[in-house]
């Protein structure tokens, strides 16, 4: 099975036991979040869930007070809502590398490289122009029509280990939610 499906499979069970906890509770929003705050977040599920958690657990420490705690109950059920049913929020793919200058392997200085892909849209940023103009070259050379997710794979595996006497010091991905709305 690949990594998409086990990630969609285990995005969608995380999703219908917080729906189930939702059901059983209704509008005790306080017993809902103990319920969901007890529901193990699998590794890699899908960004748009990753906050429920966390709401619920401010709930259950009633760190926000009653007005804002139904507030945050709306959106859980509405986050499990949406992506139950299909409507997932946009997310955006972000690559952070670091390059920098060794002296007897100790690292002195470094850049780093911030890579943001959305809808094929890409964006560099860094300190360092010489790593935006050589990391770009090396993005043209990767298929442009791929998901943003396999692309930004692409693109740290192709990765120089030197580019004009800084080394490659570190790579990262992650995923993003794009919101739409103002979840505050």
């Amino acid at each position: 099975m690949s990594k998409e499906i086990d990630r969609v499979e285990i995005s969608t069970e995380y999703a219908a036991a917080c729906q189930q906890a939702i059901d059983e509770c209704g509008d005790d929003y306080k017993k809902g979040c103990a319920l969901i705050e007890h529901i193990q977040v699998p590794e890699n599920i899908h960004p748009m869930l990753v906050p429920i958690n966390l709401f619920a657990y401010d709930i259950v420490a009633d760190f926000r007070g009653d007005e804002n705690d139904k507030h945050y109950w709306e959106l859980i059920k509405t986050k499990v809502e949406h992506f139950l049913t299909g409507d997932w929020e946009s997310t955006t793919w972000w690559a952070m590398i670091m390059y920098g200058h060794e002296e007897k392997g100790v690292l002195k200085h470094s850049y780093s490289l911030s890579i943001h892909r959305q809808g094929s849209d890409t964006t560099y940023e860094s300190g360092n122009e010489r790593l935006i103009e050589v990391i770009k070259e090396l993005a043209g050379s990767i298929d442009q029509h791929q998901t943003d997710e396999w692309f930004m794979y692409a693109l740290l595996k192709k990765l120089p280990k030197e580019v004009d006497g800084l080394l490659l010091q570190s790579t990262q991905i992650s995923e993003a939610v794009v919101p739409e709305w103002d979840e505050s």
